[in-house]
């Protein structure tokens, strides 16, 4: 039986090779496709066989608009990158939620049965709303109209046209729908992940450093008693006010490590956020004297963090934070600070993410 492990994030390739691990897979049998998550430091190795599924996600214009043309049908698109492996043998698929990708994986004629790997905040929360059980559409109203809004008719019919039909769309995005499942398993990393699965189909298994010593990344440091920034993706992803982000920032992170005296700090983007707000927030830290050292996107933070002792980790409502903190390190969040935009999107219950990770506010010390 062969193994497919859909990975987009370090947390999902990290949950990806602890369960091939806990499991004992080959790597005859083990497949890891790499879906807008490339790294050389993790491509050749003896416990799995990877595959690049190269996304749009391109900056230059000409390159984007030929990997659009190339991968035009999605369906056909992972079809042929799966039937290139499996050699008309079964497989069991392994996904952290079900974006279309992930659909598309697995409702494959040879997927037999798929299971759930950690991935981030989204296996934590202990209620569903209507807009979590697809949240990819969250700005969407829940009527169309072509004359009302002709822009997102349109975008509706170009995913049809991309091989995403209605049954495909049926299907919910959270793990929470498929606890029914016969033989399902969630693959978790604490004991708190899943609080809406029964207890019998959760498997919890430990991120062990040990697991990750063949990974050999490029950018290497010590973080030991260090500050790191760790970005957002709110004013890319959500179309919040960059000039409320900075602020946040400015009041929030700087001032909260000025207070302890710190001259330097490290500053680890969100992959997404757009080069121009990088230059805003560098020049941020610049202007109050703190020097910085940028964490280049490919650098699994995680692997830096089981290396270092006593981090300081400071961001919004990132995952790294909440995991950074079961680590052992020391998380802070400046989301006091930005209210006004990120209540009109995290309508949810963040209790257990405040439990991990301490909100700054003016009597909060480190």
């Amino acid at each position: 039986m062969k193994h497919i492990f859909l990975v987009h994030t370090p947390i999902t390739y990290l949950v990806s090779i602890s369960v091939i691990k806990e499991l004992k897979v080959s790597k005859e049998d083990a497949f890891v496709i790499l879906h807008e998550f490339n790294d050389e430091a993790i491509l050749e190795n003896d416990m799995y066989t990877s595959l690049r599924m190269e996304g749009v996600n391109e900056k230059k214009f000409f390159k984007k608009l030929y990997r659009f043309f190339r991968y035009f049908n999605i369906g056909a698109r992972v079809d042929k990158l799966i039937n290139a492996v499996i050699t008309s043998q079964k497989f069991i698929a392994y996904v952290p939620v079900l974006t279309p990708v992930h659909k598309f994986l697995i409702t494959h004629p040879n997927c037999v049965a798929f299971n759930f790997i950690e991935e981030g905040l989204a296996q934590y929360f202990e209620e569903d709303t209507l807009e979590s059980l697809n949240p990819l559409y969250r700005k969407y109203s829940w009527r169309s109209s072509f004359f009302e809004n002709s822009k997102r008719v349109l975008n509706e019919m170009h995913l049809v046209l991309r091989g995403y039909n209605f049954k495909l769309a049926g299907l919910p995005f959270s793990y929470s729908c498929y606890g029914s499942l016969k033989n399902i398993v969630f693959y978790g990393l604490t004991h708190d992940s899943y609080p809406l699965i029964n207890n019998q189909k959760k498997v919890i298994i430990s991120l062990e450093e040990k697991n990750f010593n063949f990974i050999r990344q490029k950018y290497t440091t010590n973080l030991n008693d260090k500050f790191v920034w760790v970005g957002d993706p709110g004013v890319i992803h959500h179309g919040f006010n960059p000039k409320i982000y900075l602020r946040g920032i400015r009041e929030g992170c700087i001032n909260f490590i000025k207070d302890k005296g710190v001259k330097d700090t490290y500053i680890k983007f969100h992959r997404d956020e757009p080069d121009n707000l990088r230059q805003a927030i560098k020049k941020l830290f610049q202007d109050n004297e703190i020097s910085i050292h940028v964490i280049p996107d490919s650098t699994m933070m995680e692997l830096l963090l089981f290396q270092a002792k006593n981090v300081t980790l400071i961001g919004v409502y990132s995952s790294l934070l909440y995991y950074a903190s079961i680590m052992g390190h020391k998380s802070f969040s400046i989301y006091n600070f930005l209210q006004e935009e990120y209540t009109n999107v995290r309508k949810r219950d963040f209790t257990f993410y405040w439990n991990k990770v301490v909100l700054i506010n003016s009597t909060v010390s480190a």
